[in-house]
């Protein structure tokens, strides 16, 4: 909270990036899931572009796998989506984007959810072989419930939704 209240000025506090990284840099040491991702996501550039984003893609994957590590949904998304990114210099692993998109769904995350919806109707990447609407017509719903309910947790997932190449059960 006080690197937020540092970086916006808010209050009788000095408008002040050094400090607000300082003060999230010190949440993420002690264990903040969300500070582990925000820290992940400010690092995660090809380039920098101080106070927004900076090129340290090492550290950022250290951040993000370890609040996915903890069951952070939206560490999943953002480690998924960049496992998942359009450079093969970076690190891509289809593979376990998918994997790690479809752990964020059980962990809560609705931009998993919809990550995933969105790539099994294309048949976009992570997903391998091609549209699968049956797929992506499950992930919707979930996405939609997720939007309703952000505190909602799926530890079944794979009983409802297991990931290709096993066959969908019946779906009420």
């Amino acid at each position: 909270n006080m690197g937020t209240m540092y970086m916006g000025g808010i209050g009788s506090l000095k408008q002040d990036a050094t400090v607000a990284y300082a003060f999230w840099q010190k949440a993420a040491d002690m264990g903040s899931m969300a500070s582990q991702t925000y820290i992940g996501q400010k690092l995660i550039g090809v380039y920098n572009d101080p106070p927004s984003f900076w090129a340290n893609r090492t550290i950022s994957r250290k951040m993000l796998e370890c609040a996915f590590a903890q069951g952070y949904g939206p560490a999943a998304y953002e480690l998924g989506a960049d496992l998942n990114g359009n450079d093969p210099n970076l690190g891509e692993d289809y593979s376990r984007a998918l994997k790690v998109l479809h752990e964020g769904v059980r962990f809560g995350s609705q931009e998993s959810a919809g990550y995933l919806s969105s790539s099994f109707r294309r048949g976009d990447k992570p997903v391998q072989g091609g549209p699968d609407t049956s797929r992506a017509d499950r992930y919707h719903v979930l996405a939609n419930a997720l939007y309703h309910n952000p505190d909602l947790r799926f530890p079944n997932l794979d009983k409802v939704l297991p990931l290709p190449p096993a066959p969908l059960p019946q779906w009420d």
